[in-house]
């Protein structure tokens, strides 16, 4: 299992839109955010590879990097390529901070992304044994359920159901994430299954920019566009999985998970995932357990 939390606005781009937004986050086929795997992957290798890059590419014969390769593929140079041992899921939003009219700031999930991100833990069922990832189920079906306190109305630009977390095992895994994170339990709100992917669009941020020339001192011509940020504080869950197959690069399948522990500093490490980073953004927390 993966808890990624965003520390800085984080834009995961789809390309562009025809739409109001030019540069639209990514999106599921319902329209929900998400982070597609092949863009999380390959910010996960160029952090594993570290020094062992030249002219872009991971040096995949440098024994420190031979772990990498293994994990997540040969780069695309050769005659031949070579695929990874590691599967790794999309990332899936389990909250997204939005603005409340009765306070700063809400929680807002979804029946929709829950059941998603119930079916990747349930895929996992064999690696019950780790006890985050027990708890973080037993939760996310908790939620489910309608089990974990009293509901009651709460108002964020419509009528939403807000769910008191009583679960003392999983709420440390979310609250050890980050600042905003911390009190996740009295702001987490959940709204029925219909018409709730709109407010996931209202906690996206919409930021308008554009390129002045340094002799007019004026925008550019065609330089001005929108951009599209999901918040700081949102936190997405993902899972992995290591199949039989071996690469060249594996010395034994059995011990990749163990390797790539290591590798990301024992299960907590920082990355910048997207675009804008030399703006500030993309900055995350990870979790990999």
């Amino acid at each position: 299992m993966i808890l990624v939390y965003s520390i800085t606005p984080i834009h995961v781009g789809a390309g562009r839109s025809a739409g109001i937004v030019d540069l639209p986050i990514q999106r599921d086929a319902l329209g929900y955010p998400v982070i597609f795997s092949s863009s999380f992957k390959g910010a996960l290798k160029a952090y594993c590879a570290g020094n062992n890059i030249i002219d872009g590419r991971i040096n995949c014969s440098a024994e420190e990097a031979k772990i990498c390769c293994c994990a997540f593929g040969s780069e695309p140079i050769g005659s031949e390529s070579e695929t990874g041992v590691l599967t790794l899921t999309d990332l899936i939003p389990f909250a997204v901070p939005v603005p409340a009219e009765e306070d700063v700031y809400l929680y807002l999930t979804s029946p929709y992304l829950l059941r998603k991100i119930k079916d990747i833990l349930e895929a996992e069922k064999n690696r019950f044994e780790n006890e985050n990832l027990r708890n973080f189920y037993e939760m996310v079906t908790a939620i489910l359920e309608g089990r974990l306190g009293e509901y009651k109305e709460i108002f964020i630009s419509d009528r939403v159901k807000e769910v008191e977390i009583k679960s003392e095992k999983a709420l440390p895994l979310l609250k050890g994430l980050g600042t905003l994170a911390s009190d996740i339990e009295k702001r987490l709100v959940m709204k029925e299954d219909g018409d709730d992917r709109y407010l996931f669009d209202k906690a996206t941020l919409k930021v308008s920019r554009n390129r002045i020339s340094l002799n007019t001192k004026t925008v550019k011509e065609g330089a001005l566009w929108t951009e599209e940020y999901l918040p700081e504080g949102t936190i997405f869950v993902g899972g992995y999985f290591i199949s039989n197959r071996k690469n060249s690069y594996c010395t034994s399948v059995e011990k990749v998970t163990d390797e790539l522990k290591k590798k990301f500093s024992n299960g907590t490490f920082y990355l910048n995932l997207g675009g804008k980073e030399s703006i500030g953004k993309g900055l995350v927390k990870i979790n990999w357990w």
